[in-house]
């Protein structure tokens, strides 16, 4: 008895564990043909939703191609401003609503001391007294009408500059600010202000030239006078048709032409008629001087031009014409050495040097 109870044991053990694993078997059966029945379409949904995911990686692609493209050409547009702004000589600053700096170029370093670190910081802080005070207050006024203000500023380095302020608007007529420009025109102002002291300058010399013109034309008169004199006192004593008669005529043409421009206003276009105005009454003073000179001369003369020989009182005659040698040979029928011959020797018997010296002697003498 005590060796048949193990065997009972194991008999009863078997049975008891293979109706445990049953119901195991078959639910793992059970369960593999739901997920066979599931699988497929479970694939179907991953293969939908990897097309979905590379259709939009595709359009994600296309799409950051077109923002790389628009982000280069932005890139370059601004690079092409910097650019621009930098190398120009205009001074150019850009101020928000609230007149704070927002943005400026390299030439408005020198003018106002705005640095990069300025950038944010209220305009009112940074200017001082430059343009008399008054960029803040234009600003201020372009913001609020809306209209361009140039004027003229001067910098504290003495040097001059053409403000401009206008509206800064957006693409979409946005007004955001304002734009300040400053052009460097130092030069051009050094050369008005130059032309303006010359202008002064010529005016002051021209008022002294007209003071002189209207001196000279008071002593002109008086010359002009006394020469009047003198031919009326001539004409009395010269033979009618003589050589001294046309010498006054001369004289009454020359003095007609010096009263008509004494009797013209005189203005600086007339300087040269002031030299030659000048000239004749240097003449005129000399012939007057000569004049108190030709009454103890005009006997010893009047002698001397009566020893000339018929040949030589008709050369002197057409000497005193006007006539060249050349044609007093022609006139008289003999050779023109002749002719400058008896016209040297008439001059050393009545002693004249110069053919003006001649007619004065010739004038003494009638």
């Amino acid at each position: 008895m005590e060796q048949a109870l193990p065997a009972r044991k194991r008999s009863a053990g078997g049975p008891r564990r293979r109706s445990r694993n049953v119901p195991k078997a078959a639910k793992r059966a059970t369960n593999q043909d739901a997920m066979s029945e599931e699988l497929p379409a479970v694939n179907e949904e991953v293969e939908t939703s990897k097309e979905q995911l590379q259709s939009l990686n595709e359009e994600l692609t296309a799409l950051n191609s077109q923002l790389q493209e628009a982000l280069e050409q932005n890139q370059s547009v601004v690079n092409d401003l910097e650019n621009i702004l930098n190398s120009t000589d205009v001074a150019t600053l850009f101020l928000d609503g609230q007149f704070n700096i927002r943005f400026f170029t390299p030439a408005v370093t020198p003018l106002l001391g705005i640095i990069a670190s300025d950038i944010g910081r209220p305009l009112a802080d940074l200017v001082g007294h430059f343009a008399e005070g008054k960029l803040l207050a234009d600003a201020r006024a372009v913001l609020s009408s809306l209209t361009l203000i140039t004027r003229e500023v001067a910098a504290e380095n003495g040097a001059w500059y053409i403000c401009r302020i206008l509206p800064y608007r957006t693409k979409d007529n946005r007004i955001e600010g304002v734009v300040i420009t400053f052009v460097d025109v130092t030069e051009r102002k050094r050369a008005e202000d130059a032309v303006n002291a010359a202008k002064l300058a010529a005016e002051s010399v021209n008022l002294g030239k007209s003071r002189s013109l209207a001196a000279a034309s008071r002593d002109l008169r008086q010359h002009l006078q006394a020469f009047t004199l003198l031919l009326d006192l001539l004409e009395m004593e010269v033979v009618e048709d003589s050589p001294a008669s046309q010498l006054i005529v001369r004289g009454r043409e020359a003095l007609t032409a010096m009263t008509g421009v004494l009797n013209t206003p005189l203005d600086i276009s007339q300087l040269e008629a002031l030299d030659l105005l000048a000239c004749i009454a240097h003449a005129i003073e000399q012939h007057l001087s000569d004049l108190s000179q030709r009454s103890t001369g005009r006997y010893a003369a009047t002698a001397r031009f009566a020893a000339l020989t018929p040949r030589q009182r008709q050369v002197m005659d057409l000497v005193l014409a006007g006539q060249p040698s050349k044609n007093i040979a022609a006139d008289l029928g003999v050779s023109q050495r002749t002719i400058e011959s008896h016209r040297a020797s008439l001059m050393r018997r009545v002693g004249a040097k110069t053919l003006p010296e001649l007619v004065r002697l010739a004038v003494e003498a009638t």
